[in-house]
C-alpha cells in the first residue's frame, strides 16, 4: 500500500550544468504535505522517508510504500513554482523547510488528522 507521494520539481540545466529541485511529500492517508526546498537530487526526498529517527520507528518500512515522480521545468517556471508551492500542512509550522531540517516526526505528523 502507498503510503506517501513524493512529487520533485526538477529545473532544466542552465549553461554551467546546473538544476534545482524541490519536492512536495504528501500522506495519502490525510493529503497533507510538505514543500521541501533545496533538495540534493531527485530521490533525496523520497530517500528522507527511510531515514530512521532515534526512536527507531520510521514514516515508511520500504520503498514499496512510496510513489515517486519527477517533472521538469524551465528556469523561470521552476522558480515561479517554487516560490508559491506552499508549506507544511502540520501542525506547528508553516512555510518551506530545507532538507537538512526535515524530521521523521515532521514526516509522521502528515499522517496525523
Amino acid at each position: 500500500m502507498i503510503k506517501y507521494i513524493v512529487q520533485t520539481t526538477t529545473s532544466v540545466r542552465d549553461y554551467n550544468g546546473n538544476c534545482y529541485h524541490f519536492a512536495r511529500i504528501t500522506s495519502t492517508k490525510t493529503g497533507k504535505s510538505i514543500v521541501i526546498d533545496g533538495i540534493g537530487g531527485d530521490d533525496n526526498a523520497a530517500a528522507l522517508l527511510l531515514r530512521t529517527p532515534d526512536d527507531g520507528t520510521k514514516p515508511v518500512a520500504a520503498w514499496h510504500e512510496i510513489h515517486s515522480s519527477q517533472a521538469w521545468a524551465r528556469k523561470r517556471d521552476w522558480q515561479r513554482m517554487s516560490k508559491f508551492a506552499g508549506g507544511f500542512d502540520g501542525d506547528d509550522y508553516i512555510g518551506k523547510v530545507f532538507e537538512h531540517e526535515v524530521t521523521p516526526k515532521m514526516l509522521r505528523a502528515l499522517n496525523r488528522k
